[in-house]
């Protein structure tokens, strides 16, 4: 099984460590991992997503107070290794974003929402969907939401 890890700042990586290789003694690090363990709380498990994409299988452990990603917990490890092939996998809509800037295409993924702002000028922006144009858009910025996405913020901006 190919794993990677992702970190909250300020955690005891050896120890934690040493945990991932008690309960999952054959893993391989990889770069381009099968479980992706999160440590930490939504916003390291965001991390993770940016850094990983759509691809892997996300195990976010909460090393907080709380979480709404991040429900599982330390002590949970060897339940989640003891049925990790048999879990049921809860599927999230993530937004892929491609955007082409200094004549290249980057690619992002995005769990909450994306915006795009420029509070200093207006923008023009072509947006599109699954290849399809929605709209050319004229403005300072632009917020896309999920349905898990950041509502508070998409309310804040009139959506």
């Amino acid at each position: 099984m190919k794993i990677n890890c992702v970190y909250k700042d300020g955690l005891n990586i050896e120890e934690l460590e040493q945990l991932i290789n008690l309960y999952f003694p054959n893993n391989i690090i990889s770069e381009k991992p099968d479980y992706v363990f999160s440590f930490g709380g939504d916003g390291t498990f965001l991390q993770a997503i940016n850094k990983y994409g759509d691809t892997p299988n996300y195990i976010a452990i909460n090393m907080g107070s709380l979480g709404f990603y991040a429900t599982w917990e330390l002590k949970d490890l060897e339940l989640i290794s003891n049925e990790l092939l048999t879990m049921k996998v809860s599927e999230l809509s993530m937004l892929e974003i491609n955007y082409l800037y200094n004549n290249k295409v980057q690619k992002h993924f995005c769990l909450n929402e994306m915006t795009i702002i420029n509070p200093n000028k207006t923008q023009i922006l072509n947006v599109y969907i699954n290849g399809q144009i929605l709209e050319n858009f004229r403005g300072t910025g632009i917020c896309i939401s999920t349905p898990s996405g950041s509502t508070a913020y998409n309310k804040s901006l009139g959506g």
